[in-house]
């Protein structure tokens, strides 16, 4: 069973009708990977409250990481990342 299919079953379980899904993507674009880490790094929520815990020394380690693993052995340049959130209609069931 896929995703959409699983979170489409949850409101279903919990006695809600027509359900409908839908998965919403948005392209998140960024110039090179300081600027991606840049944004993640000052942005609000859980990426900043995990990097700032971070010492200084396992901050730049998790940066190296996200790096090779976004670049791997290619030279920096615009990053294309894609943001994915769930969205979700249903009705209430008449009481």
């Amino acid at each position: 069973m896929d995703r959409q299919a699983r979170f489409s079953g949850l409101w279903t379980a919990t006695s809600f009708a027509n359900v409908e899904t839908m998965a919403l993507v948005i392209p998140m674009e960024f110039s090179s990977f300081e600027d991606l880490w840049r944004i993640e790094s000052n942005a609000q929520g859980p990426p900043k409250l995990y990097i700032s815990s971070l010492s200084e020394d396992r901050r730049q380690l998790l940066k190296e990481r996200l790096r090779t693993d976004l670049l791997g052995n290619r030279p920096d340049g615009s990053i294309t990342l894609r943001a994915k959130a769930w969205a979700v209609r249903a009705v209430v069931p008449a009481g």
